[in-house]
This record gives structure tokens, sequence and C-alpha cells, in this order.
């Protein structure tokens, strides 16, 4: 079994929390009393529980700052909140330039600008083996 999980070999019950991810596993669990027995083979595959409540504050931001002399840079780091194991992270669309989204962390960060006027949605996506969650994060320009 799995670890975490244990067979009760009074009742045949099979219960537990399992402790590590693993492919599908089939095992042979075997029935017996004193007049005989019979087998059934079982597979159990452990997988992520999928990443929850993905969010980020502020989910809309400006970037760049217009001036008289024209458009200074300003700096994003928007840092996400979730729930659960993320052990991926991907965007949508092509993200102003300096803008960057860490594959390891989920964090939005850079500095520059985006174009005058610009508002662009980018979906944010957090997964695992398990599934994954998004989001939508907005950058208007200034």
């Amino acid at each position: 079994m799995p670890k975490g999980l244990i067979l009760n070999t009074s009742t045949g019950i099979i219960s537990g929390t399992p402790e590590v991810l693993q492919n599908a596993i089939s095992y042979t669990i075997t029935a017996s009393n004193s007049g005989g027995s019979t087998t059934t083979v079982i597979s159990i595959k452990v997988v992520d529980v999928p990443p929850t409540l993905l969010t980020y504050v502020p989910s809309t931001v400006t970037y760049g700052k217009r001036m008289w002399f024209g458009i200074l840079p300003t700096s994003i780091n928007l840092v996400p909140s979730f729930t659960g194991t993320v052990t991926s992270w991907s965007h949508t669309g092509t993200f102003p330039a300096g803008v960057t989204l860490n594959p390891t962390t989920g964090v939005v960060s850079g500095t520059g600008w985006a174009a005058p006027g610009s508002t662009t949605s980018y979906t944010i996506t957090a997964g695992n083996s398990g599934g994954s969650v998004s989001t939508v994060i907005v950058i208007n320009g200034p």
C-alpha cells in the first residue's frame, strides 16, 4: 500500500491519508475464511490535490507613469496567494517588456512600462499533477 494507507485485515477497509504521490499500482487483495478465499485486484494512484484560491492583490495595476516629459518606468511586484501545492506556473499572452512570471514562485514582476492607454488581461495558471487553478490580472498602460 502507498505510505499512509492501511488495509484493515479484519474488515478489508483501506483507510488513511496517502503521504506520497505515486503512479497507478495494482494490488491483489485476498479475503479468506474457513470456507476458502477469493481475490480481487485494485489499482491505487495518488495525485496532488489541485491548488485553489489563486489570487493576486491588487489584480489590476498601471505599469508606467506619465510625466510632462514622457513615461517613467515603474515596478510591478505581484505576489500570488493560493492554497495547496503548486509545481508549475504559466500565463496567457505576452507581458509588456520587462515583466516576467517567475516559474517557481508565480510572482509577476519587472520594471518598465506598458503601451500608453493599453489595458490587457492575462490569465495566470498554477498547477500540479492533480489539476490547476487560474485567475486574471490586468496590466494598464499609463
